[in-house]
């Protein structure tokens, strides 16, 4: 039966996710955190290895075939009615960490976050009328750029300002530098004079790989994501390939987190504040750039925005043997600040089910992973 498992990878060997800069000769390519495409086409060519479907057979499948729901046509973005994926994270074995939200800052035992100044009839800026500044903490300063922080302190970020009796998170293990999963380590390339065999100039290039410590928190290493309307048979533990020159991982199941503990207390205190933030936990693809569209079915207002610079996604049409598009999208830890119109009829618990780690808001690829939220309190 189709529902709801966790997929853990631990590689073998270093990773290679290569920005979008062009790799010219004598230049050099750095790897970045994965997109969520990289996750969903790793797992659709695991599905087909799998179930040793070959990949020339896998384009003369019929619409109607199990496989082709499951994943797409072949040369597809995605499956417009097959799997979702929510992820990429971190993963140390033990616990599934999220990125660090746009507007969280370090400052006190455990940092604090900045929040929407209230609204009054003082002009604070000519950005955009519409939206209002986010005020920092006092003695307050950005943390690390890409820092993570585990899943404790995310619930403790989604309640937010109302949280009361909750335990405060320990700056010491529940935020993380990308340090503390790996580094990066790189490798050189080039390419020789047939005449004289030595390197021919300007052909001299290199290219960073990721490589995961072995041990974190006393558990193995890598990446987690969360899929949606497919088994374990659909998706077996086994070995597949992962990001460019094809490095092997791991992929075994695991449990999904859940937010239940968190989600009774936002839908209490979200009919009394009539407001509520969506964190991006991974990146969005919007019409607007860096702003999504009005939320369906929702009466409420953007209000405020803390977002980062943008990040291209792009693609290769295994098809047409061409790349996609590129787009850019917003990053993962953007926070979208919203508050409902007046009079608004929301139906908190349905809106909280919506968005805690499950609809996409992405205008772009949403079962693919891009547009993930979480949903929490201002």
């Amino acid at each position: 039966m189709s529902g709801r498992m966790c997929l853990n990878f631990r590689p073998f060997d270093t990773l290679v996710f290569r920005d979008s800069k062009e790799l010219t000769p004598g230049g050099q390519a750095n790897t970045v955190f994965p997109l969520p495409s990289t996750f969903y086409g790793a797992l659709r060519a695991h599905h087909l290895c799998s179930h040793e479907i070959a990949f020339d057979d896998y384009g003369k499948l019929s619409d109607g075939d199990a496989t082709v729901h499951l994943i797409g046509k072949r040369g597809s973005e995605e499956a417009a009615n097959g799997f979702r994926m929510l992820g990429p994270f971190h993963w140390d074995g033990d616990r599934v960490w999220y990125p660090l939200p746009a507007n969280y800052f370090a400052g006190g035992p455990a940092g604090d976050s900045g929040w929407p100044v209230e609204n009054d009839d003082t002009p604070l800026w000519d950005i955009d009328a519409a939206l209002r500044p986010i005020a920092a903490p006092s003695e307050s300063e950005t943390m690390e750029k890409n820092a993570w922080f585990s899943e404790t302190a995310l619930k403790h970020f989604l309640i937010g300002r109302v949280h009361s009796t909750r335990e405060s998170p320990d700056p010491r293990i529940d935020f993380q530098s990308p340090a503390a999963f790996g580094e990066s380590e790189r490798r050189f390339g080039h390419e020789r004079n047939r005449d004289s065999l030595v390197v021919k100039e300007h052909m001299l290039f290199s290219v960073s790989h990721w490589r995961y410590t072995e041990d974190v928190n006393g558990g193995p290493v890598g990446f987690s994501v969360v899929v949606d309307g497919a088994t374990k048979k659909d998706f077996p533990e086994g070995d597949l390939f992962l990001g460019g020159k094809r490095r092997l991982a791991r992929v075994t199941h695991g449990t999904p987190a859940s937010f239940a503990d968190v989600n009774a207390i936002i839908e209490t205190k979200l009919s009394e504040t009539h407001r509520f933030f969506l964190y991006l936990a991974t990146p969005a693809l919007f019409r607007n750039g860096w702003r999504p569209e009005p939320i369906k079915d929702v009466e409420a207002d953007l209000v405020a925005a803390a977002v980062g610079k943008p990040r291209f996604a792009g693609g290769f049409d295994s098809a047409g043997r061409v790349p996609r598009p590129g787009r850019n999208a917003a990053p993962a830890g953007s926070v979208y600040f919203y508050e409902f119109k007046s009079d608004a009829k929301v139906d908190v618990g349905k809106l909280v089910e919506r968005f805690q780690f499950n609809e996409s808001i992405s205008d772009y690829r949403k079962n693919t992973g891009f547009g993930i939220t979480a949903l929490g309190l201002w």
